[in-house]
């Protein structure tokens, strides 16, 4: 699901699903291996620490341009799942991943 980020809150928010930025999350972005220009950027991960359930975790993401986008990821129990690298291959495009909401996958 890529939205504007009101649109994806509020729609989160509708179904119960935890929308508070950060903090109470089982899923976190995790940071790896450097990537894109001059490797200024790392490759981000979506890292679930609940072994017993896996979550459909909207992840926001950020670019120094002023653009905004989110998507919704799957990362199994105890998963995770790679979202890609924080910059862009050339120029100087980068993004900042930040975790907003999440749901018990169904």
């Amino acid at each position: 699901m890529n939205c504007l980020a009101v649109s994806c809150i509020g729609v989160l928010a509708a179904l119960g699903v935890s929308v508070a930025s950060g903090a109470g999350f089982k899923s976190r972005i995790t940071h790896g291996q450097t990537c894109g220009y001059s490797s200024g950027g790392t490759l981000d991960s979506i890292k679930n620490s609940d072994t017993g359930s896996a979550y459909d975790v909207t992840v926001e993401s950020k670019g120094n341009n002023g653009s905004t986008s989110q998507k919704v990821h799957r990362v199994a129990a105890g998963g995770t799942t790679p979202i890609g690298c924080t910059q862009a291959p050339a120029g100087h495009a980068t993004w900042t991943n930040t975790v907003v909401g999440e749901a018990k996958a169904r």
